[in-house]
């Protein structure tokens, strides 16, 4: 069993997500008999349902229920315990998505890791530490921005940050986008100057996951086999 899913919680969630509409339809937008719907919805299942049958939960979801959102409720955000004063209430519905598609591919590193609560003050959209290995922590910046010229100013502004960002060479920055036009900009200006473990990350937004991920730089102590290793 699933220690940390929260079946009610859960269950409260998707009929949000379902709204005003019919659970039979639903059910059909999101591949699941109607039983099996409703068996999930009266909270019959001790165990989650798949992280594949989430995804279309979230994709088919109404009143901003998002992927982050259930994720949590379902015991897969974390290989840890979410501190319980832990949550996102000021991020937009897109980095929510971004958020639960990041934790999500965390799992397949196999490292043990947390998240952070102390995050900076504000910087950075997630931060995790991770117990072992190479890495002590990851921090996260999320992209979006469809206006080129918002994208060139934002490039500018975040990399002058990182200037002056107090780093440990045991720090892994990593942008993510979803935007195809923001990851090549990233991929184009790769900075000369600055000695960090840094990589730009593409979400694919429809399918909630990653599509790729590239070193834009990595400082002199990181080895191959940890850079493979810590590839999302």
């Amino acid at each position: 069993m699933n220690n940390n899913f929260d079946k009610t919680k859960f269950s409260i969630l998707v009929k949000r997500a379902i709204g005003s509409g019919k659970q039979k339809d639903f059910a059909q937008k999101i591949q699941l008999s109607p039983e099996h719907l409703s068996r999930i919805i009266n909270s019959k299942y001790d165990k989650p349902p798949s992280i594949e049958t989430i995804k279309k939960i979230a994709k088919n979801a109404l009143n901003d229920v998002t992927y982050f959102e259930l994720l949590e409720s379902a015991g897969y955000a974390s290989k840890q315990d979410i501190p319980d004063n832990f949550s996102l209430p000021e991020q937009p519905v897109i980095e929510k998505f971004m958020s639960g598609t990041i934790l999500t591919a965390l799992q397949n590193i196999h490292v043990p890791w947390t998240l952070e609560t102390d995050n900076k003050e504000g910087i950075y959209n997630l931060s995790i530490s991770l117990n072992q290995g190479f890495f002590k922590r990851w921090y996260f910046f999320y992209l979006n921005s469809a206006n080129q010229e918002l994208r060139k100013n934002q490039f500018n502004s975040y990399y002058l940050r990182l200037i002056f960002e107090c780093l440990e060479p045991t720090d892994k920055i990593s942008f993510v986008t979803s935007l195809d036009e923001e990851y090549k900009l990233y991929m184009e200006r790769t900075p000369n100057n600055l000695n960090l473990n840094l990589s730009i990350i593409l979400i694919d937004e429809p399918n909630l996951s990653i599509k790729t991920e590239y070193w834009l730089r990595t400082n002199s102590i990181l080895d191959d086999k940890s850079k493979s290793f810590y590839t999302l």
